[in-house]
């Protein structure tokens, strides 16, 4: 894939704007970075994260429909597909996720 726009630079303590889960940010937090063409989103889910919980009640939706790529810096995280598919995200793991997940 050839980038065509300048190189841009943040740091998730730069972001655009955050999102805490749960009361306080008990659950986690994203910060969340616009780079002119891309999204970049630093997630910090703490134990006891659910995304029916957190995200879903306040989307509406069922399921996620955003593709996702990414990489596991620490901790597990389970995923499960429309298609019935199913697969844990582990530290040290790249990964594209297609639309049409959610994780337990």
């Amino acid at each position: 894939m050839a980038i065509q726009q300048p190189a841009r630079v943040k740091n998730a303590a730069q972001a655009d704007r955050r999102v805490e889960l749960g009361d306080a940010g008990a659950a986690g937090a994203h910060a969340i970075m616009d780079l002119g063409g891309a999204t970049i989103v630093h997630v910090v889910h703490r134990p006891g994260w659910r995304w029916s919980t957190h995200i879903r009640q306040a989307g509406g939706a069922e399921w996620c429909q955003v593709a996702h790529v990414g990489y596991t810096i620490s901790g597990c995280e389970h995923v499960r597909l429309q298609d019935g598919t199913e697969f844990d995200l582990r530290s040290g793991d790249a990964y594209v996720v297609p639309p049409g997940r959610r994780t337990a």
